[in-house]
């Protein structure tokens, strides 16, 4: 008798390195809104206010792919079903 669960789906990145990649890119994340509300805090000029703000958007979404992708979230079907969702009226 196999001692693997053959109903356990299979995901992009195994056990507990996924966890890792999600750390990783929480904690880049993290850092970049950080600099940013430094950078507000300080009133830094329009060019670097300009790269902070960008790079605390590009972060923010490279967490969410990179959640989507280690645990194996097809985002591209999810968002079809969201909008079709809202188009029929239904919740």
């Amino acid at each position: 008798m196999s001692t693997t669960n053959e109903h356990q789906p299979a995901t992009a990145v195994p056990g507990g390195r996924k966890w890792k990649w999600i750390y990783l890119a929480g904690a880049a994340c993290l850092l970049s809104w950080v600099a940013l509300g430094i950078g507000i805090a300080v009133q830094a000029g329009t060019g670097p206010m300009v790269v902070l703000t960008t790079l605390a958007a590009l972060t923010t979404e490279g967490l969410v792919w990179v959640t989507a992708l280690v645990f194996g979230i097809s985002a591209y079907s999810a968002r079809r079903e969201l909008l079709a969702r809202l188009l029929r009226g239904g919740g």
